[in-house]
């Protein structure tokens, strides 16, 4: 987002455009009003054309917000030794929702 720009119409146009939304949650992620805006237009967009396209991952002890809950996630903490794996399997849904699109 440059100088100048509108930050809610440049998120606004990334959500629309992307392919799929990492949530990378937190327990400050939950506590943002603008992390949860976004999350919840997304989920509420797209989430019947393309119902595999959030990609939750946990940071420590942060639980999903309860409409993500059911969804497959990945969890991040101190002694997290499948980082690479995730990495790869991150990719791998994203190249199959480019397929998609």
């Amino acid at each position: 987002i440059n100088v100048g720009n509108s930050i809610p119409r440049k998120i606004n146009q990334g959500l629309d455009d992307s392919i799929a939304l990492i949530m990378l949650v937190s327990e400050e992620y939950l506590d943002s009003v603008y992390c949860t805006d976004e999350w919840e237009a997304y989920y509420l967009k797209f989430n019947k054309i393309r119902p595999n396209a959030i990609i939750p991952i946990m940071i420590g002890s942060a639980q999903p917000p309860t409409l993500i809950a059911a969804r497959k996630y990945f969890r991040i903490n101190e002694n997290y030794q499948e980082y690479d794996e995730m990495l790869k399997k991150i990719k791998k849904a994203i190249i199959v929702l480019g397929k998609k699109k």
